[in-house]
C-alpha cells in the first residue's frame, strides 16, 4: 500500500507539474542556489536516503516557500515518501493536502491535486496510531464529530481526542509549545479529559 500511495501521489503531481503534452517526462521545480535552496536540496538527499523527518521537511518547504516558490502539489510527493518511511508528521500532512484537494486556477480547470478524502482519512489513522502525532488525532476525531467524509462516531472521536492528550501529555512535560497550547485547550473544553479551567490556564 505505501509503494502504491507514493506512486499515486508521485504521478498526479507530476503530471501537474508538467504542463506539456506528448508524454513527456516531468521533473520538480529547480532548486536555486540559495541559502535555503541549498537547505532543502539537503532535505532531499537525506529522503531519499529514506529520513521521513528530511522528507517532511522537504514537503514543507514546497508547501510554505521555503526556499523554492509555495507549490502544494510538489510537496505532495515529498510527504508520502517521508509517510512510507513511517514519518507520521508527512502522513498528516499529506492527507491535509489529500482531504479537500487542490483546486485548478479556475473553477473551469481540473483539480492540481484531485481530492481524495478516504485516503486522507486513513493516513490521519496511520499518524495517529503510530502515537507520535496528536494533530492527526485529533483531526481525526473532528472528522468522527462532524461525519466528514465518514458516519459520525462520538465515542470513537472521544477515544481519539484521549489518545491526542496521551500523546500531548508527555510532550508538554518536555517542554514542548504546542503540545501545552493542545492540552491547554482540551483541558478548556473537556476534549478526552476532565474539563478543568484552572489547568488550562497552567498549560
Amino acid at each position: 500500500m505505501p509503494n502504491r500511495l507514493l506512486s499515486i501521489v508521485l504521478t498526479t503531481a507530476l503530471a501537474a507539474l508538467a504542463g506539456l503534452s506528448g508524454g513527456c517526462a516531468a521533473t520538480l521545480p529547480e532548486v536555486p542556489d540559495t541559502r535555503l535552496g541549498r537547505a532543502l536540496a539537503q532535505h532531499q538527499t537525506a529522503c531519499e536516503w529514506g529520513r521521513g523527518g528530511e522528507c517532511f521537511a522537504a514537503g514543507l518547504s514546497y508547501e510554505q516557500a521555503g526556499g523554492v516558490p509555495r507549490d502544494p502539489v510538489a510537496a505532495a510527493p515529498w510527504y508520502a515518501q517521508g509517510c512510507d518511511a513511517k514519518d507520521a508528521a508527512s502522513c498528516a500532512r499529506l492527507a491535509g493536502l489529500l482531504m479537500t484537494g487542490i483546486p485548478g486556477e479556475t473553477h473551469l480547470d481540473p483539480p492540481k491535486l484531485p481530492p481524495a478524502p478516504d485516503r486522507a482519512l486513513s493516513l490521519l489513522r496511520r499518524a495517529c496510531d503510530q502515537g507520535q502525532n496528536a494533530e492527526a488525532c485529533l483531526r481525526l476525531a473532528e472528522a468522527y464529530d462532524r461525519g466528514e467524509f465518514i458516519v459520525p462516531d462520538p465515542a470513537e472521536a472521544y477515544a481519539l481526542m484521549r489518545q491526542a492528550v496521551a500523546i500531548d501529555w508527555p510532550a508538554c512535560e518536555a517542554g514542548h509549545g504546542p503540545a501545552c497550547a493542545r492540552l491547554a485547550n482540551s483541558f478548556r473544553d473537556g476534549l478526552g479529559i476532565t474539563a478543568d479551567t484552572r489547568a488550562s490556564v497552567r498549560m
